[in-house]
């Protein structure tokens, strides 16, 4: 045992590498799909009007060859490696009514870009020259950087002939795959640009109930570091995570979010029932169909750091008695950290609760609502794991989510002796 334990911290030291740069910023939204939370980071106006990748640019596509690509009144044909397609027009005043133009080809990705207008909607396509893979798409297409993954958005709430959202593809050996598509029903994606291989920056526009629009300014990530294919990214954070999650939630003070307490009208100052039979009656008949011997906790699928990160800067900063963590805190200054999966199977042998991820919270809401089976106490958002060169001392954020007054965030410091431990907790 003191051998697998002495690998561990061999293995936690040599991870300890150079650091880059991060800002983080505020979450407060996220988007379900496909049974995964996307978390959506609050971004200033200035930050995304910084953001001005695009491609493909005019120099980026070739003009219309004639060899490969015939335009008639017919249609239009395209010539590929793996034979022709065909797209025919049809100039009927019904339902089947389509026209389609060329729009461009995206040369370096051979790639032909078309545009299909039908009866009451639209709709883009690209067609590969390399394999004739026919793909289609709400809307033009837009790049990665490394050309290798590719968004497609409208925005359409109000009409219902399009789809309102966002779709999301990858090209991989020459094939596009589609990794999302999202249909929104509370907002638009107004406009969507590029800021990475792994994120992009989106103008959402809500409507209020005169249907006047309200603007702000999001980054989604669409890339994590898997724990199960990169076991050195993940290794540092859940160790200390294993190592003192027992110890983490029993020093938080809880109150469950599900079942609520009575209704007001129902309680004497002292506590005791009020003569309001009724409610009294459908109170105890909401609580007879709880399993009262399941107490869950949530906690989300992936890493998140939602704060304002200066307050956090300056609460190590200026504090004296917190020297030893001032290597981690230069740690969390300067390294950009992808967000990773908490491996929570890990956690369920160590907590007393039964522990649930988050995305799988929201379909068993989603089948209950408005009633869960179980006492529910709320959701923790971990952050990554901030440790200094030495793998000596660290912190992280807990943010916990437990409703009636007691949202709270923590710093978290930790130490490491012959096993991490909580050295300090403090309040945000």
């Amino acid at each position: 045992m003191r051998i697998l334990t002495l690998i561990g911290l061999v293995f936690l030291i040599m991870s300890c590498n150079n650091q880059k740069s991060q800002a983080p910023t505020k979450r407060y939204d996220s988007l379900m799909i496909n049974n995964r939370a996307y978390y959506l980071d609050s971004i200033s106006e200035s930050v995304y009007n910084a953001v001005d990748y695009k491609y493909p640019l005019k120099s980026d596509t070739s003009l219309l060859d004639t060899s490969i690509i015939k335009v008639s009144k017919q249609g239009i044909s395209i010539k590929t490696k793996f034979g022709e397609v065909v797209l025919k027009n049809d100039t009927s005043n019904s339902d089947e009514a389509a026209t389609y133009s060329y729009i461009k080809m995206i040369t370096k990705d051979g790639l032909v870009h078309i545009k299909g207008e039908f009866y009451e909607w639209g709709r883009d396509f690209l067609v590969s020259l390399t394999n004739g893979q026919k793909t289609e798409l709400w809307a033009p297409p837009l790049f990665s950087p490394g050309r290798n993954l590719f968004i497609s958005y409208f925005p359409s709430i109000g009409y219902e002939q399009m789809p309102n959202g966002i779709q999301c593809f990858k090209i991989e050996n020459g094939k596009i795959e589609k990794i999302f598509e999202k249909e929104i029903d509370n907002w638009e994606p107004s406009e969507i640009k590029w800021e990475s291989d792994t994120s992009f920056v989106i103008k959402r526009t809500k409507y209020d109930t005169l249907f006047n629009p309200h603007t702000d300014f999001l980054r989604m990530r669409i890339k994590v570091t898997d724990c199960t294919t990169n076991k050195h990214e993940c290794s540092m954070d859940q160790l200390v995570l294993t190592d003192v999650f027992n110890s983490l939630v029993d020093k938080f003070q809880r109150y469950p979010v599900y079942p609520p307490p009575p209704p007001p009208d129902m309680i004497f100052p002292g506590g005791k029932y009020k003569v309001n039979v009724v409610g009294r009656k459908q109170y105890k008949e909401l609580l007879s169909k709880i399993d009262s011997t399941r107490n869950v906790l949530s906690i989300n699928d992936y890493t998140a750091f939602t704060l304002d990160s200066s307050d956090l800067i300056q609460r190590i900063k200026y504090d004296t008695t917190r020297k030893n963590y001032y290597g981690a805190l230069r740690v969390f200054q300067l390294e950009k950290k992808p967000e990773i999966l908490v491996n929570i199977d890990s956690l369920r042998k160590l907590s007393k609760f039964e522990l649930m991820r988050y995305s799988r919270l929201q379909l068993v809401k989603k089948k209950e609502d408005p009633k869960f089976s179980f006492v529910y106490y709320g959701n923790l958002i971990l952050s990554r794991v901030y440790i200094d060169n030495q793998c000596k001392y660290g912190f992280f954020i807990v943010e916990l989510r437990c409703g009636f007054e007691c949202d709270k965030d923590f710093i978290v410091f930790v130490t490491r002796g012959l096993k991490w431990s909580i050295s300090k907790i403090v309040l945000l």
